[in-house]
């Protein structure tokens, strides 16, 4: 490597929903912060063929299933794990037991024996897991962060956010982890 030029850590997205696709893979290709994707992990062909052409994806680093993904030699140096709640922990496993660091979306696991498992998981294979607490970078909060910038309604000198939900969501963030 070069004096001064730092290598690109590379990520393998999998899941190619609103996370993995608008979220992470969309922040990777639209801003210079050292990361790229380099590798996809998706059942759903059509959505899986539309993000290898807008990430410049190869076919050969393009799986329908993890099982396929994990059949290669390591592909990246981390795995964002962008699936459906309950596919969280198994997938974690999986993708630690084969060397990646891993991004994992929040709920980590759908009950807590997963949750303490997943301990064990790093501690035996040596891997970082690092828990997405990310909706700062979620397509409304990104117009919100534009339309600050561009200062179109003067200076903003403050913000207060509120979510005003009911008192049922938080027994259901509970449940989910």
């Amino acid at each position: 490597m070069q004096a001064g030029v730092q290598e690109q850590i590379q990520a393998v997205i999998i899941g190619a929903g609103a996370r993995g696709n608008q979220v992470f893979a969309e922040l990777m290709r639209r801003h210079e912060i050292g990361w790229r994707v380099s590798a996809v992990v998706e059942p759903d062909e059509l959505r899986r063929t539309a993000f290898c052409a807008r990430y410049a994806i190869p076919p050969e680093r393009a799986f329908a299933n993890l099982e396929q993904m994990l059949q290669q030699p390591r592909l990246g140096d981390v795995a964002f794990i962008c699936t459906p709640d309950v596919t969280h922990y198994t997938i974690c496993a999986r993708v630690s037991e084969a060397g990646y660091d891993v991004l994992l979306e929040k709920p980590i696991a759908t009950s807590l024996p997963d949750c303490l498992a997943l301990l064990d998981v790093q501690r035996t294979h040596r891997n970082r897991i690092f828990v997405a607490h990310v909706l700062r970078y979620s397509p409304f909060f990104r117009t919100l962060k534009e339309l600050i910038a561009s200062r179109q309604y003067g200076l903003v000198r403050n913000i207060r956010l509120t979510e005003n939900i009911g008192h049922w969501h938080f027994a259901h963030s509970y449940v989910r982890g």
